[in-house]
């Protein structure tokens, strides 16, 4: 049995798993966003299930980091494709603006 990390850092990076919990509660109260909430659900419970023991060569690894990717790549996909929000109207600063909601969504990466 091969840990990722010690315990010591995975039971850091599982009481930061929490930080998701405020995201999907703000996504699912906004009629604009209600699609972006289970996103940070599934970030949430999946991390949860993964970094309260997290050894290298399991199934939940492999699901928590494909649903992160998962997420990642929705979130990427409407920053790039949508024009609800604003800052995207101006088509030559989508770069910039796709690089702050990843900034601004750090519990999906």
């Amino acid at each position: 049995m091969i840990l990722t990390l010690p315990i010591a850092q995975a039971h850091f990076i599982w009481y930061c798993a929490w930080l998701s919990v405020p995201s999907a509660v703000y996504a699912y109260a906004h009629s604009t966003t209600t699609h972006f909430a289970p996103i940070p659900a599934a970030v949430f419970a999946t991390s949860l299930l993964y970094w309260r023991n997290p050894i290298r060569d399991s199934w939940r690894r492999t699901l928590d980091i494909a649903v992160v990717s998962t997420g990642l790549t929705y979130q990427s996909y409407y920053v790039y494709s949508s024009d609800a929000i604003p800052i995207q109207r101006n088509k030559s600063i989508r770069p910039l603006s796709g690089y702050l909601q990843c900034v601004m969504h750090p519990q999906s990466i």
